[in-house]
C-alpha cells in the first residue's frame, strides 16, 4: 500500500513537471 502512494506522488510529480514545461514553453 506504502509502495501504491509513493509511486501515486512519484507520478503526480512527473505529471507536475511536465506541465509546467508545456505552460513556459
Amino acid at each position: 500500500y506504502e509502495r501504491f502512494i509513493a509511486a501515486l506522488e512519484e507520478a503526480s510529480k512527473d505529471t507536475l513537471y511536465v506541465l509546467k514545461k508545456k505552460s513556459l514553453k
